[in-house]
């Protein structure tokens, strides 16, 4: 399948982002928890299950780094997603008292797509603080192993964010 194009890429972001904040603001963190958004939400250079329909090339990426608003929009929407996940992204620590529904959902595919997009849209700090919060669910007994689609094959997160990273 077909890239959808930058356009239809940021429209179905920015909708996600909108449901991302729904969520966020009624406490409702399961709609993210059951949603399916990471394809859009944090688009990567890898296929996926749905082909190449939400992969990202090198041209692509250099654009939208050049638009502010998608940029502001990818921010927000691994923002929300650590909170989901009992994380605050910018003190790289776990949020206090969290709500019963902000925790860690055994999703390693959507915290590797997450990170992922932050190494490739050059958000330092942002995947700085993910891989913080890998190394600390890890620690604590998750299992961040995950079938790729465009390797065919079991991946771990952080081992596949180190190897990518040196490329």
């Amino acid at each position: 399948m077909a890239f959808v194009g930058l356009d239809n890429l940021k429209k179905q972001q920015y909708e996600e982002l909108r449901r991302f904040e729904e969520a966020r603001s009624t406490g409702l963190y399961d709609r993210i928890h059951h949603s399916h958004y990471d394809w859009w939400m944090f688009p990567i250079d890898e296929t996926s299950s749905m082909g190449s329909k939400w992969t990202v090339s090198d041209e692509d990426i250099a654009s939208l780094k050049q638009d502010e608003e998608f940029m502001q929009h990818l921010r927000r929407g691994v923002e929300i997603l650590m909170e989901s996940w009992g994380w605050n992204l910018q003190e790289s620590k776990l949020i206090e008292d969290p709500h019963p529904m902000q925790k860690w959902m055994d999703w390693p595919v959507r915290l590797y797509k997450a990170g992922r997009c932050m190494q490739l849209f050059g958000e330092e700090a942002i995947f700085s603080s993910l891989l913080k919060f890998a190394e600390m669910i890890e620690s604590k007994g998750a299992d961040l192993k995950f079938q790729s689609s465009s390797l065919k094959k079991r991946v771990h997160v952080i081992q596949q964010w180190k190897e990518l990273g040196r490329k």
